[in-house]
């Protein structure tokens, strides 16, 4: 990957991430490692700054129509930084056949070893409670098929020693997958919102792009 801001410097960086989906007592568990630049804002790029992160999630019916999920992580961050995290939620799930829909909620977790000021937002105790309303199934007769998400809540953390608590979050996720030969998707997808985690307090932000992955054993 090559990041380039206003000033002319350019940097190359590699990514890659590799995940493992498994069966765990009538529930499915995930294990994930990625290395990626930390793209947070133009002032991160001169520090070149890296994160590599280990996560572990399980998901699985708490009842025949709720869906239960928890994840925790670990971020390594290249200047020295270690972030904390987990988040666990629980929706209720209507289904059809060719789509579902599902409205809960969620509380999520980070917390970061020190506050570096080195151009992210690294707080301390960020907690964060949404209400979350989710879709996912196929488009039409087409073989593609899509995913959407929305959330809205109030996030609290520590930073400097000033305590925030109470501020408005939301986030809007959308994606469209296409099948591929040989166990590859084509994904094209988009995030915005202001979650402080992502963007800082007092900032929004928005991501989208295309990828393709490939799934082992499909």
């Amino acid at each position: 990957m090559r990041q380039s801001d206003d000033l002319g410097f350019e940097r190359t960086a590699g990514l890659y991430g590799l995940a493992y989906t498994f069966p765990m007592a009538g529930w499915s568990g995930r294990a994930a490692i990625a290395h990626d630049p930390f793209l947070y804002s133009p002032r991160i790029l001169g520090n070149a700054i890296d994160v590599t992160s280990l996560t572990f999630g399980a998901w699985g019916k708490a009842a025949p129509h709720v869906r239960v999920e928890t994840n925790a992580g670990l971020g390594d961050f290249s200047d020295g930084n270690l972030r904390v995290s987990a988040d666990a939620g629980a929706w209720y799930v209507w289904t059809w056949p060719k789509r579902s829909l599902s409205l809960g909620g969620v509380v999520r977790y980070a917390d970061y070893s020190d506050n570096l000021d080195t151009g992210y937002f690294d707080p301390q105790n960020w907690i964060a409670a949404v209400l979350s309303l989710r879709s996912e199934g196929s488009i039409g007769d087409s073989v593609w098929s899509y995913e959407t998400a929305v959330e809205a809540g109030t996030q609290s953390f520590t930073l400097n020693d000033v305590d925030a608590s109470g501020e408005f979050l939301w986030n809007v996720h959308a994606l469209v997958a296409r099948p591929l030969p040989h166990g590859f998707s084509f994904q094209i997808f988009a995030d915005l919102g202001n979650s402080s985690a992502a963007s800082g307090p007092g900032y929004w932000s928005r991501s989208g792009g295309f990828r393709v992955r490939w799934t082992i054993g499909s």
